[in-house]
């Protein structure tokens, strides 16, 4: 490594000899011995070269000349590498990744900035780390950042995992506070009456709806779109088809049914229910006696009552697609798939089309499921293949909290 580095230079080409006929310039042998050395040094660099760089370095002489000017291009290369990666650094952010994923992305750019001789201490990380959270981490950020003692990034990580796992039970806990208040939902005893609200919701004297008085009841002959669950229209035709965000605002009503049909074996895909619900307890795999007293109040405004909850599953060829919170209703005559919260427990999404409409997978995009639509309804067969739990037309009166 001495004739590389430079430790062991080269000697003079010549010395001067001293004889008696005088002082003489002479070749110097100790010349020849390290030049013998250092070519078979340089060879040795050369060969390792690739033809790009050994283009740039072939007209150099010793091993030590090649190995600075090396050493000069590759750290001008590894200082472009190192802010190219603290820039990818300075802008990455959480976005819709969840911590774990987000923590890795970080980790392997600070990884790759230690092999390129650029490594950054745990209070680095942790800069670049919080300044990439989202606003919804923003109590953790200033915790952290007003803390008196640096923190690891083991440390780290461990109370952002703390941090996420604790707004996933405040959001699941506020979804279902907000989906009561905005569905109207009421408590009423078993066998009492139903105070109508939820879809019989009053408005300036009038009620609309499902109530029989305003000519809205089962027997009305227009169509009732899935969607926003108004009359006049089907899903196909309506505004809000595709608009993801859009919740009905007109409670926990199954738009896509009326108790005055016999059991249909079909699943019901319907946008502004808030339940998967079910008149046949064979649907559900896992089940427990429901023993609190909500309702679900039907299209025509009558309530109904629950009698048992559980879970159950879609088998597919090559999946099986989850159904969480399944109510069973046994006065229930159609099977209702809540949308929103089948789409959000097995992470998938739904395309409808005028015909027919599909469930994919959001990650790899694969089909999954297919359903036709009929008379404006999207719906797909209870078949061998598919094991579908079920749900009816109808809005639930209260909400219940209840776990397998």
């Amino acid at each position: 490594m001495g004739y590389v580095d430079g430790s062991i230079p080269c000697p003079e080409k010549m010395i001067t000899e001293t004889t008696v006929s005088g002082a003489q310039q002479v070749p110097n042998p100790t010349y020849q011995a390290w030049l013998q050395q250092d070519q078979l040094v340089l060879s040795a660099l050369l060969s390792s070269l690739s033809e790009s760089v050994l283009a740039q370095v072939l007209f150099l002489s010793t091993s030590h000349e090649v190995w600075k000017a090396l050493e000069g291009m590759f750290a001008s290369r590894s200082r472009a590498r190192a802010m190219q990666i603290k820039i990818q650094l300075s802008i990455i952010r959480k976005k819709d990744d969840s911590v774990t994923d987000y923590f890795l992305k970080v980790k392997q750019l600070v990884d790759t900035l230690a092999s390129i001789g650029q490594p950054l201490d745990d209070e680095e990380i942790a800069v670049y780390m919080l300044a990439g959270l989202d606003t919804e981490f923003d109590p953790l950020v200033t915790s952290i950042s007003t803390r008196s003692d640096p923190i690891s990034l083991g440390e780290l990580y461990a109370h952002m995992l703390a941090f996420e796992a604790r707004m996933a039970h405040n959001n699941n806990t506020a979804f279902r506070d907000a989906d009561l208040a905005a569905n109207n939902v009421y408590r009423s005893n078993r066998g009492g009456k139903p105070s109508n609200r939820g879809r019989g919701r009053s408005k300036g004297g009038q009620q609309r709806g499902t109530s029989p008085g305003n000519g809205r009841n089962s027997n009305d002959s227009r169509p009732l779109c899935q969607v926003c669950g108004k009359f006049g229209h089907s899903a196909l035709k309506c505004y809000h088809r595709f608009n993801h965000s859009y919740q009905a605002d007109d409670g926990r009503v199954a738009a896509a049914a009326t108790t005055s049909y016999s059991m249909d074996p079909n699943w019901y895909a319907d946008t502004s229910a808030t339940d998967h619900i079910t008149g046949d307890l064979d649907k559900l795999s896992i089940k427990e006696r429901y023993h609190g007293k909500d309702q679900v109040q039907a299209a025509n405004g009558s309530g109904m009552d629950i009698v048992h909850i559980g879970h159950s599953q879609i088998h597919t060829s090559n999946f099986s697609l989850c159904l969480k919170d399944i109510l069973h209703v046994p006065q229930s005559n159609r099977n209702l798939l809540y949308v929103q919260r089948f789409a959000t427990d097995n992470n998938v999404y739904f395309e409808f089309h005028p015909k027919f409409f599909l469930v994919k997978d959001r990650i790899m995009k694969e089909l999954l499921l297919k359903g036709k639509c009929e008379g404006g309804l999207y719906s797909f067969s209870s078949v061998s293949d598919f094991q579908p739990k079920n749900a009816f037309g109808s809005v639930r009166l209260s909400q219940k909290e209840w776990h397998c």
